[in-house]
């Protein structure tokens, strides 16, 4: 896999040329793979230099004293292991998840659909657009970015990648590795040091482990995801009972807001007037030419010896080059207000004049000031509402303020970038060079720049477009439709988590319905076998403690679930019985004196006999810690006399 990758994507140095290239010529901000990303270039380039796993380069291991520097899991929503891989290379590179993808789609059906979750979801996203990469399944992949680690991505990366944005992934938050890696962690300081094979026999235990004990725990599991699915619902929907908008209007200002926030930022340009002006005058052109094919279809319409085909044809042709034409008017003019012009014969004298520069780079400077500060608004959301932090969150909020903060200083040069472009023209202006009439754009106060209010000089584009003073859009400026349209999102997510939870708990009982009658028919055809009796029979018990466990995961659970077939009552009521065992804390305790309080003269129900049996399974446990220590020693004894 890795040499594949490397076959299709130039190397790493002469992306660094192209990279430094862009810069210096200063392209302009696109959407990347023919428009097949969401989110433009510059987004994505500063979420790639932002986080430890899109740099390859970057060394997490040494290779010079590890063979295997880490590792790298693929697991179900369930936090279940289903492939792994070891890392032998001193960065996280791409290939590593290129190569778990395509074997989990290997053990998928056709017409199956899968939802990735990764700390850089977006970054798999574009390099599979960009360099081919799993273009078989691309089309079954709804990338994502998981939930923690979605705040240190952009804003606008977020507003497509977050999976409490995408439709599709409930409420699956994308740390299942974290949460294994964080079980396994005991293990770090023995495994750097043990041989190759031994590693690998500790790692697959371990890992088998985690599975049992997550299919075991699935019914308890299935229980409280329910639960919280409907609180959070309940809660999604008095926001938008309170909120006074329609359902329809919350959707639309959210399409709003997701076109806004992700459009490409304009970008500053030595030539940026000259190449305003040259736009203007090639879609006049443009306009020209449409012009002639409309004279051209109208004379076959009036033709009365058209085929009838043909006239339906060109009448299609004739009504749609005039909504083109229309669409293109209304471009050349909103670029001539920007521009300041509304004489076409002057556009050619205007070309390289400094003034019409300064004012579309100031312009551009502001657009991108103002989606930065909107960007962050957003960000700070979660901050703003302290009142309803939780213990769990605040992790997240400290992470998602730290984000913030970092990009503060990057917003605060665009300003004054801007203000300084203001001074430009304003001396322009007094020197006569700009055009009659002209007015100076009104400069950033640096002193509450991120306040964001409404009537901020960030949204009066004066002496920049001639229609200056344009409202903010109510997703911004409104409150309740911004409170409306997250709880919109999260009703939705939720409805998504109760419908797959139900899948999922009606997938659980056919399962085990099917495994129940498979198994009672082997222990009919193989009963004379003693050997692979005793095996079926271990499995068959094993189905049944699944069954005892998962007894209760459709109470809470609605919607047609079928009952939990299977073992039969008497064969649930006797593993109940001889596995129900009280705990230590639950154990009833009777004192039987006054007592100090040091527990002396307490009294359990455990019986002598037992309270032997543990003893004298503590002291085997003692007698064979001495024998290691004392073989150890005779060990080092001999080491030192050789």
């Amino acid at each position: 896999m890795e040499k594949y990758m490397e076959s299709l994507r130039p190397s790493s140095k002469a992306r660094e040329r192209k990279r430094q290239k862009v810069v210096e010529e200063e392209e302009e901000d696109f959407y990347e793979g023919d428009g097949k990303l969401r989110v433009p270039k510059s987004v994505l380039d500063a979420c790639e230099s932002g986080f430890t796993a899109a740099d390859d380069r970057r060394e997490k291991a040494s290779t010079q004293f590890f063979d295997d520097t880490a590792l790298m899991a693929l697991l179900c929503r369930h936090d279940i292991v289903l492939f792994i891989a070891n890392m032998s290379s001193a960065g996280e590179k791409q290939h590593y998840v290129m190569t778990l993808i395509e074997t989990l789609f290997q053990h998928l059906p056709l017409e199956f659909r899968l939802g990735l979750l990764y700390d850089i979801g977006c970054q798999m996203e574009r390099s599979c657009v960009k360099w081919g990469f799993l273009d078989r399944y691309t089309d079954r992949i709804s990338f994502g970015i998981s939930v923690f680690h979605a705040f240190g991505h952009q804003w606008a990366c977020q507003v497509i990648y977050h999976p409490r944005k995408c439709s599709g992934f409930g409420l699956s938050d994308g740390e299942g590795c974290e949460r294994f890696w964080h079980s396994i962690s005991k293990l770090i300081a023995y495994l750097r040091v043990c041989g190759y094979h031994q590693r690998l026999y500790i790692l697959d235990h371990q890992v088998e482990h985690a599975r049992m004990e997550s299919i075991e725990n699935l019914s308890a599991w299935i229980i409280r995801r329910s639960l919280h699915a409907k609180s959070k619902r309940s809660a999604a929907e008095e926001i938008l009972q309170n909120c006074g908008q329609s359902e329809t209007y919350l959707r639309r200002q959210w399409k709003l807001q997701v076109q806004a926030q992700t459009r490409p930022l304009p970008r500053q340009s030595r030539a940026a007037g000259r190449n305003a002006v040259d736009e203007i005058l090639r879609l006049e052109d443009v306009v020209d030419d449409l012009k002639v094919r409309v004279s051209e279809c109208d004379s076959i319409l009036e033709d009365p010896s058209t085929p009838a085909d043909e006239f339906a044809d060109v009448r299609h042709e004739s009504a749609s080059t005039r909504n083109r034409i229309k669409t293109l008017k209304e471009n050349i003019r909103q670029k001539r207000r920007g521009l300041g012009i509304n004489d076409l014969e002057r556009l050619n004298e205007l070309r390289n004049n400094p003034y019409i520069a300064k004012r579309v780079n100031a312009l551009a400077l502001k657009n991108r000031l103002k989606e930065r500060l909107c960007a962050r608004k957003f960000e700070l959301d979660r901050l703003e509402r302290a009142y309803r932090y939780q213990a769990n969150g605040k992790k997240i909020n400290n992470h998602t303020e730290s984000s913030v903060k970092r990009r503060e200083p990057s917003i605060r040069n665009i300003a004054r970038q801007y203000n300084a472009a203001c001074d430009k023209i304003k001396r322009l202006i007094t020197r006569g060079k700009a055009l009659p009439g002209a007015l100076p754009p009104q400069k950033i106060e640096m002193e509450g720049l991120f306040t964001l209010d409404v009537d901020d000089a960030i949204w009066q584009n004066i002496g920049l477009d001639e229609e200056s003073g344009r409202e903010p859009p109510a997703w911004l400026a409104e409150e309740r439709v911004r409170d409306g349209i997250k709880a919109l999102l999260e009703h939705d997510r939720c409805v998504e988590e109760e419908a797959r939870l139900q899948h999922e708990c009606r997938s659980l009982r056919f399962w085990m319905d099917e495994e129940w009658k498979i198994i009672t028919a082997a222990l009919n055809d193989y009963h004379d076998d003693p050997g692979i009796a005793y095996q079926l029979s271990i499995r068959r018990d094993y189905l049944i403690k699944l069954c005892w466990l998962w007894q209760g995961s459709s109470t809470l659970i609605s919607g047609d679930i079928p009952s939990l077939s299977g073992p039969s009552k008497e064969d649930l009521v006797k593993y109940g019985k001889m596995h129900r065992t009280a705990s230590f804390k639950d154990a009833p305790m009777t004192i039987v004196g006054g007592g100090d309080g040091d527990g002396s003269d307490r009294e359990s129900e455990y019986s002598d006999s037992e309270i032997e049996d543990a003893d004298m399974a503590l002291v085997d446990i003692l007698d064979a810690v001495e024998l290691v220590d004392n073989l150890r020693n005779d060990a080092n004894s001999l080491s030192r006399l050789l």
